[in-house]
């Protein structure tokens, strides 16, 4: 609220991560409570101000209240970001695979969805190598987000692209 009383912002953006936290494993479904909780509480704090969050791709997969992680956080927020970190667009492990889910989501609740894309450094193992575009030329990395956008551009939902950092990119 002190932030958004400054004027400097038009909304609020979170990357709340609640798998990466020990209690996901041991009690999920109370993490996920807590994490909508969470959302419901930022929405009525930011006070209109829009509210926008980062999601995984595969939330799609949870199920929670009769729906799917994915749809739920859409419903309490005017914009996601989907993390489909992939360094190639097509294939049943590519970018537009992985996000197809939350745009056809998107679609169906009204939400704008962007596609997140990965420019660090993540390390050498081959499935952090596969996730980000670190060491590729800004070329390849162009060509592959093209695939990417001309598959959505369709979609009322595709909102853009979303790349994780200016450094990276």
């Amino acid at each position: 609220q002190p932030a958004l009383a400054t004027g400097l912002f038009t909304g609020v953006h979170v990357d709340i991560e609640p798998y990466t936290t020990p209690a996901w494993a041991k009690n999920r479904k109370a993490v996920i409570t807590r994490y909508l909780a969470t959302l419901d509480r930022l929405r009525t704090a930011a006070a209109g101000t829009p509210i926008e969050a980062d999601i995984p791709f595969w939330f799609d997969e949870i199920a929670v209240n009769g729906s799917t992680l994915d749809r739920e956080i859409m419903r309490r927020t005017e914009a996601v970001a989907v993390m489909a970190y992939r360094n190639h667009a097509d294939g049943p492990d590519g970018t537009v695979a992985l996000s197809a889910n939350e745009i056809r989501a998107g679609a169906y609740l009204g939400v704008p969805v962007r596609i997140g894309q990965e420019a660090n450094f993540l390390g050498t193992d081959p499935t952090e190598v596969k996730q980000t575009f670190h060491g590729m030329t800004l070329a390849q990395m162009d060509s592959q987000l093209a695939l990417v956008r001309d598959a959505f551009a369709a979609s009322p939902a595709f909102a853009g692209l979303a790349i994780h950092d200016s450094l990276g990119y």
